[in-house]
């Protein structure tokens, strides 16, 4: 009866693995997307994405774990905080970069795969290399506004995209009781008006002790500026109109403060390290990476040493 147990579990278990193999089999064929009645399957897209970008991605891919490893290795990998909170600040200071996350959600995560990488490149390249506090002192005596937090005006920016609503729209930012999100605008004006930056807020940033953009510092709470759109002609959009919603006030950077200090240091290691390439190289030279397919291989280290692909071929 024990045998008889073993032997129908085993059944099963042979059952189960043959019904997951032919599924994923039948799912890649299977139509995900039907074109006027023609079937395109996953497989398809695959094969489709795999001519096309195929060999970036895969170099891409490489890197990225090359230096990841190593990063983690030599105890320098940032913390999925440090990650956000320069994700968070991009999104937050440039609105075109928050537009494109915005229209591609679906990117977020690759985006922040990206700081990721940048920080552990920075971090790599930087380890080891001495920074004297007198060095320290003078950087941030030469850059003040890289270190110092900069005064902050969180505002509602409305691209306006037909002329004939622009007092409608302007009059719905001016209102006080009760105000209008630019979520309500724009579902009262849906093809008339696109608000900028993350979940329609924008950051306009001042350097601390400057006077850039200071006449949107200088509006009045809940006025309304227009504006000539010149970088925002792509979005179709003929005037700008922002809505101050808060300030929030900058200070001096603290050279007591352990992290101000850390990020003063790698800037001033970072002017004398070596170049990036060097260091995927010596990375590339030391790890075993294998590869199915020998021209991934090739295509990969022409595009990560294309001088060194060339003089091969001369």
């Amino acid at each position: 009866m024990r045998h008889i147990r073993l032997l129908l579990g085993f059944a099963l278990a042979v059952s189960i693995l043959l019904n997951a193999v032919l599924f994923f089999k039948v799912r890649g064929k299977r139509a995900i997307i039907r074109v006027n009645g023609t079937p395109i399957s996953r497989n398809d897209m695959y094969t489709y994405l795999e001519q096309q970008y195929g060999p970036q991605y895969k170099a891409a891919i490489v890197q990225r774990i090359l230096i990841d490893q190593e990063a983690h290795a030599q105890s320098v990998a940032p913390s999925d905080e440090e990650v956000e909170t320069e994700f968070t600040l991009h999104r937050e200071l440039d609105w075109s970069y928050a537009q494109r996350l915005t229209r591609s959600p679906w990117l977020t995560e690759d985006a922040k795969a990206e700081i990721k990488f940048q920080l552990e490149e920075e971090r790599l390249l930087a380890k080891d290399i001495p920074v004297s506090d007198e060095e320290i002192r003078a950087e941030y005596q030469a850059n003040p506004q890289l270190y110092d937090t900069p005064n902050k005006a969180h505002c509602s920016v409305a691209a306006v995209l037909n002329d004939a609503r622009s007092e409608d729209i302007r009059r719905l930012l001016a209102s006080v009781s009760p105000p209008f999100s630019p979520a309500k605008i724009m579902s009262e004006f849906p093809q008339d008006v696109v608000f900028l930056g993350d979940n329609g807020r924008f950051t306009f940033a001042q350097p601390f002790g400057t006077q850039v953009n200071s006449q949107i510092f200088k509006m009045e709470l809940k006025s309304v500026q227009p504006e000539a759109p010149r970088e925002l002609a792509q979005l179709g959009a003929r005037k700008l109109l922002i809505r101050l919603d808060e300030l929030e006030p900058g200070h001096r950077a603290d050279l007591a403060d352990p992290k101000i200090i850390k990020q003063i240091r790698l800037r001033v290691a970072l002017k004398r390290a070596r170049p990036a390439a060097e260091l995927l190289a010596s990375l590339w030279a030391k790890s075993n990476i294998e590869f199915e397919d020998h021209m991934d291989r090739v295509n990969t280290e022409m595009l990560f040493f294309p001088d060194r692909a060339r003089t091969k071929t001369n």
